[in-house]
């Protein structure tokens, strides 16, 4: 849903004061929201757990947007040694940005256009990894009809605490009350929606406000032929006069059975300076920069998915802060790539379980063996 649609139902949805209980509740629908449901319904099988999100809840749709999100080398290193078992493995091409009319390495001589808020991290190189080795789940249709029976479909408006109760109001007047709160949208989201924010420390405040970020613009093409035979990760500028960013991109393999490859790209867009023409703007000068990359675009049918979102990965942390001091937030638990830890590890650069550095895939996945381990 496009970002002033989900303004435009906060303003507009007619309230109707509904009160539901649940014991545990996530909200979020990406796949760290469904591996804490999937945590929870299994420990406590005995109450009930709901998980609130608008989003699709399916197995084609549980998969990370955009271009590969491991990448760096504390984070790679942090998964080689976590989940040994989930076939990582570094790649080896060196992601390029399109330049003088032709792909160049980052790393060489020349030099990009200037990179914007979150593409620095895409110019090293990533590792590839099996999904559903670290997210089993997501084989299973028996999970996916659990999960669907338990969502509830709704858009949060307001966060509080009655008591020992988390409460969470939604557009439409539903309030739901819980004991143990999951949250998986960005922390930064907590805090704009919590009614009561001094009741929260200064440390924590400090911390969600430095994981605040602009919004992701994901666009997926299924192109019926293949455009190129490029795996590496490239970077097109949107403009060569205006310095508005780059488009991040990967292509898949041409996939012979069904015919098909796919082109996954992401640019990150400003809220408070952008609107829905800019938005369609910028994926008209994608789809123009592509005609003249690759000169067969043009002639290529393909199925266009986009998706704007706040969630966005968060790039720096201090991880000095924990949560395992903060007392009025006890029983909610934050899982995603922009979340805190729970408590401080061992931060020896040796330890194989060391925290230092993590972001992205590696850091939700930090938080959520924390958030079980918390709760075990």
């Amino acid at each position: 849903m496009a970002y002033s649609d989900l303004k435009k139902l906060k303003k507009e949805e007619i309230k109707d004061i509904t009160k539901v209980e649940v014991d545990n509740l996530v909200v979020g629908g990406d796949l760290f929201a469904q591996s804490a449901f999937e945590f929870l319904s299994g420990k406590y099988p005995e109450q009930v757990t709901k998980i609130l999100t608008k989003d699709i809840l399916s197995k084609e749709t549980s998969q990370f947007l955009g271009p590969n999100i491991l990448r760096g080398e504390a984070n790679i290193a942090f998964l080689k040694s976590a989940f040994e078992y989930a076939e990582i493995e570094e790649t080896t091409e060196t992601p390029k940005f399109y330049k003088d009319m032709k792909f160049k390495p980052f790393g060489g001589r020349s030099k990009s256009e200037k990179l914007q808020w979150g593409e620095e991290f895409y110019t090293g190189p990533g590792a590839n990894y099996n999904l559903e080795k670290l997210f089993p789940f997501i084989k299973s249709d028996e999970f996916y009809n659990k999960l669907t029976e338990s969502r509830l479909e709704l858009l949060y408006s307001k966060v509080f605490k009655d008591g020992d109760n988390w409460v969470i109001e939604c557009t439409n007047g539903t309030q739901i009350y819980t004991k143990k709160l999951v949250w998986a949208d960005s922390p930064w989201k907590f805090y704009e929606e919590f009614k009561g924010k001094e009741k929260l420390s200064n440390e924590f405040i400090e911390f969600v406000e430095s994981t605040k970020t602009p919004c992701a613009l994901h666009v997926k093409l299924e192109l019926e032929k293949e455009v190129t035979d490029q795996r590496e990760t490239l970077l097109v500028p949107l403009s060569y006069t205006h310095e508005w960013g780059h488009f991040i991109c990967e292509f898949s393999e041409y996939d012979e059975e069904k015919k098909v490859q796919t082109g996954e790209f992401l640019t990150f867009i400003d809220t408070n300076d952008t609107n829905e023409e800019d938005i369609s703007k910028k994926i008209r000068l994608l789809k123009r920069n592509l005609e003249k990359i690759y000169p067969n675009f043009k002639e290529i049918n393909a199925r266009e998915f986009i998706v704007l979102t706040e969630n966005t990965h968060s790039l720096s942390f201090d991880d000095t802060f924990s949560l395992e001091s903060q007392d009025f937030l006890g029983n909610v638990f934050f899982v995603s790539s922009s979340a805190p830890f729970y408590y401080e590890e061992n931060k020896d650069d040796s330890s194989a379980d060391s925290c230092v550095g993590l972001s992205h895939l590696a850091r939700g996945l930090k938080v959520l063996s924390q958030m079980k381990n918390s709760l075990s």
